[in-house]
């Protein structure tokens, strides 16, 4: 699972200045809304501890990009915290309110823990005292991630400096980064392909006998890591190399609610004016319309 920790950075200054009323109100503002960017993006609140939050991605429901999920989800949480600050420091004249985020992913066992009459599932496992830790030594506004879970996600996020980070009860340095943003640019490594001359050569045929005007229908399945997306960064650029025009569009988990998002995507990417024939009739859309 991936481990989500949000605090509230600044707290005490609030807890100084205000009234408990308004402190209760600002920062019960903030964990709610935490509460909802985790749950948008798929993931479950597991505790609340006054001005933060542990959430988790993969119970009970696992999703093949969880760790995606977490980050994307921290970071949505520090764009609704910048406005919910500015809207702070314009009622109250406190300007150092923040939120720090820890994520890490790893092993984490879910059991109840407690007794008599106070049982409640507990979370354990390394990731939860990793993500706990990072969120402690994270700048207000950032999120700062764990090797592991920067590990699972490459070049599909934007990273900041490594930074090593001795975290008290882990042994050893760990080496976190401040995530920066999606990168929709991410393209796979510029190596040479390897051990994939038939696969080359069947896409290589496809794209030569589809500037001959014959269309085909080509599945590239396999399983996470053997290099799909190295094989179609080749067939692109050999594709570019014929003078064959290639628009992508992406069926994105986080977007499953809604109609026609990888179809929306692909008309997109195409930068001109698309008609699409349907059994609603034709539908011409153009790139920024509606």
């Amino acid at each position: 699972m991936t481990a989500l920790f949000a605090d509230v950075a600044g707290s005490t200054t609030l807890t100084s200045r205000l009234d408990p009323e308004d402190v209760v109100e600002i920062v019960g503002g903030a964990v709610r809304q935490f509460c909802e960017v985790v749950e948008s993006f798929g993931g479950v609140v597991k505790d609340l501890a006054g001005d933060g939050i542990l959430a988790l991605f993969g119970t009970p429901y696992a999703h093949e990009d969880d760790p995606e999920r977490a980050v994307l989800a921290g970071l949505e949480i520090q764009r609704v915290m910048a406005l919910h600050a500015e809207n702070v420091a314009e009622a109250t004249g406190v300007d150092d309110f923040g939120v720090r985020v820890g994520i890490e992913t790893g092993p984490v066992v879910i059991g109840l823990v407690g007794g008599g009459s106070h049982r409640e599932t507990g979370a354990t496992g390394d990731a939860v005292n990793v993500a706990a830790r990072l969120q402690s030594l994270a700048d207000p506004g950032t999120v700062l991630v764990g090797p592991e879970t920067r590990h699972e996600l490459g070049d599909r996020i934007s990273w900041g400096p490594g930074r090593p980070l001795e975290l008290k009860g882990v042994s050893g340095s760990v080496e976190a980064a401040v995530a920066l943003g999606r990168n929709t640019g991410a393209s796979p490594p510029d190596v040479p392909l390897v051990a994939r001359h038939d696969e080359m050569r069947l896409l290589t045929d496809a794209i030569e006998r589809l500037k001959e005007g014959a269309g085909h229908t080509v599945f590239v399945v396999g399983e996470a890591g053997i290099g799909k997306s190295r094989l179609l960064a080749e067939a692109h650029e050999r594709a570019r190399r014929a003078g064959v025009t290639w628009i992508e569009g992406r069926c994105d988990p986080l977007e499953a609610s809604e109609p026609f998002a990888g179809l929306r995507d692909l008309i997109r990417s195409a930068g001109s004016p698309v008609a699409v024939e349907g059994d609603t009739g034709t539908i011409l859309r153009r790139l920024g319309g509606g």
